[in-house]
């Protein structure tokens, strides 16, 4: 259960500092520097291609996750990526 509630905490990762807009590059440098840090070879780091707009994030057609903000960058760290959660 940890481990769900740490892959949807880590899912929903949203890159805001202040409220001001970073870049999506300034986005990836706080991940991997802040968050994945040392551990670049056994965990899988999924971001998505497009700043976010919406309210709603969908998962897929069942699931969908809730955003406080209205612009923000969504990242998913896999910390278990041999059970293939990101693929």
């Amino acid at each position: 259960m940890k481990t769900k509630t740490t892959l949807l905490a880590l899912l929903m990762f949203v890159v805001t500092i202040g409220m001001a807009q970073i870049t999506k590059q300034q986005a990836i440098d706080y991940v991997m520097d802040s968050i994945v840090v040392n551990r670049t070879d056994s965990v899988n780091v999924f971001m998505d291609s497009l700043l976010q707009t919406s309210s709603y994030y969908n998962l897929n057609a069942y699931d969908s996750i809730q955003s406080p903000y209205s612009n923000y960058w969504l990242v998913f760290i896999d910390e278990q990526p041999e059970y293939s959660w990101g693929t």
